[in-house]
């Protein structure tokens, strides 16, 4: 029969492993991963004979195995050559019989070849979700064996992120509040988050965009006349950098920004030991992408003495792959010692 039901009472036995290994394949992938489960492996070299390995569960194509919490296990490591170097495999084996189809699953050291130079040893690759292989090694640990003794243990697994993590990675659809590198306020009747100190609504009620960061990437959702027409994505990052000056004497700097794609959102504040009337800023965060005929913004503020001057705000054709802000010509006066600049452009 083709079609077959598995959670559904049918009156007789026919739930199998391999319902359960199609499920967990769907919902994990069909690789081979140590799940966020209790010490998830952690090994320690007990002798140079001798690796004992924690708790933990991991999927191999959709099959679960592992050492339940608070046990443990450990494996025996054969004698190492004098003089020479050897990496050895412990690998979590599936096996069934091909006779009675019973399954099992256990921790296996496999040895290698002792040379001048170590290499790790062949293992068993088989297809167990599809192709009913009947034997299948996961590689969890490279131990590395040189001369007599065991010089380190190497985890070669990749842990695989909880489902409930992952969600809460995503803008909510509805209600809630957002999860990540950032505050958590409520989302409005859309699932997305109003203006705030790290996200922003643009334009008209009904012609709009909202945008927010989340786990370093930005997301802007586009409105036109209350519907939802497109969404962007970019990755996001911000810091700090230090400006230099080309032209006056400097007495301290400082400046961050925002990366949000290919776009820099920079400032800065620039303190003169002595006034000055023509100042070069060096070193922006990122290189200038030149192939923009108009490549950046900025806003430049004037102190003198700790009071604003007044501000200029301009396009800056004077940006270069040497990164650099001129601000020639905008001074005018020669009194003025503190800078605060403000500028965006697009790299490369």
């Amino acid at each position: 029969m083709a079609v077959n039901i598995v959670t559904g009472m049918t009156g007789t036995e026919h739930i199998t492993a391999d319902d359960f290994r199609a499920m967990n394949a769907s919902v994990f992938g069909t690789g081979k991963y140590v799940l966020d489960y209790g010490n998830k492996f952690a090994a320690t070299i007990v002798t140079n004979n001798q690796v004992r390995i924690s708790d933990g569960m991991c999927m191999n194509q959709g099959t679960q195995m592992g050492i339940e919490l608070t046990d443990y296990e450990d494996i025996a490591i054969s004698n190492g050559v004098s003089g020479l170097n050897r990496n050895d495999l412990i690998v979590m084996r599936y096996e069934r019989n091909e006779n009675t189809s019973i399954e099992k699953a256990s921790l296996v050291a496999i040895k290698g070849t002792a040379g001048t130079t170590a290499a790790d040893p062949s293992y068993n690759q088989g297809n167990i979700l599809d192709g009913g292989d009947l034997l299948d090694d996961m590689p969890l640990f490279r131990v590395k064996i040189e001369s007599l003794s065991i010089v380190a243990v190497e985890p070669l697994f990749k842990v695989l992120e909880k489902v409930a993590d992952r969600f809460n990675s995503y803008l909510p659809i509805s209600g809630g509040t957002m999860a990540g590198n950032i505050v958590t306020p409520a989302v409005d009747s859309k699932g997305l988050v109003p203006a705030s100190p790290n996200c922003g609504q643009l334009g008209s009620s009904s012609n709009h965009y909202y945008r927010a960061y989340i786990n370093n990437v930005y997301a802007a959702n586009f409105y036109e006349n209350n519907k939802k027409i497109n969404t962007l994505y970019a990755s996001y990052e911000e810091g700090t950098w230090t400006p230099n000056i080309m032209g006056g004497k400097l007495s301290s700097s400082s400046g961050e920004y925002k990366k949000i794609g290919k776009t820099v959102f920079f400032s800065a504040k620039i303190v003169l030991s002595e006034s000055a009337n023509l100042v070069g800023v060096l070193g922006l965060p990122f290189t200038v992408n030149t192939d923009n005929s108009s490549q950046g913004y900025y806003h430049l503020s004037l102190y003198n003495n700790s009071n604003y001057l007044g501000g200029i705000c301009c396009y800056d054709n004077y940006m270069s792959a040497t990164p650099m802000v001129c601000t020639n010509n905008l001074i005018g006066a020669n009194s003025y010692k503190i800078y605060r600049l403000y500028g965006i452009y697009e790299t490369n």
